[in-house]
């Protein structure tokens, strides 16, 4: 990402451009006791996987003296790491009547909520795919929300929904997002409202 900055004049030959993947510096020269430092922002491939560790190694060069009697010191390496964050994932579910117990009146009404976390990139497929409680069949209702939080962008902003028929156990439902872009760290949060239905 362009825009390298340096403690102490020097010579960005690499790093500025666009489609750069390095990033090299010259300093002329610096004063004995004199700390250098530079910083800049690297993307990473939207290739990479959740969970990758990525590297940065680091090789600095020194020279002592301009004549034909140049001194250079061996390179010093070092390396940095980092690891791409993990969608998280919570869910939360109430119910209207027994509440602490796993009982279901019929007709009761349960909210399920489930809250994605979400790092700053692109996800290039995101799918919410859950089963409910062990409690036999549901019945979906009209009731519900999807919430992009803040710098989430999303290609299906109301997703598909699936959800399977009452008579399949378990029951299951799916939500898809397609592409989902994250210009800072945040979250989506799905609502849902269901019901055991009676039995015919």
């Amino acid at each position: 990402v362009p825009g390298i900055t340096t403690s102490a004049p020097a010579t960005v030959s690499q790093g500025n451009g666009a489609s750069d993947t390095r990033v090299t510096v010259v300093v002329a020269s610096l004063a004995p006791g004199v700390l250098f430092s530079l910083s800049f922002q690297a993307k990473a491939n939207a290739s990479s996987a959740y969970g990758t560790t990525l590297t940065a190694p680091v090789t600095v060069t020194l020279q002592s003296g301009t004549s034909a009697y140049v001194r250079r010191y061996p390179s010093l390496a070092a390396t940095s790491s980092s690891v791409m964050r993990e969608p998280t994932f919570a869910q939360v579910v109430t119910q209207s009547l027994h509440t602490g117990t796993s009982y279901l009146s019929v007709g009761e009404l349960v909210t399920l909520q489930w809250t994605v976390g979400l790092p700053i990139g692109t996800t290039n497929s995101l799918k919410i795919t859950t089963g409910f409680i062990n409690s036999g069949s549901f019945t979906n209702t009209t009731g519900g929300s999807v919430v992009l939080g803040a710098g989430v962008t999303a290609n299906s902003p109301v997703p598909v929904v699936q959800f399977l028929d009452p008579d399949v156990y378990p029951d299951v439902m799916t939500y898809d997002f397609g592409a989902v872009t994250c210009t800072v760290a945040s979250n989506i949060v799905v609502t849902l409202m269901v019901y055991p239905p009676d039995a015919p």
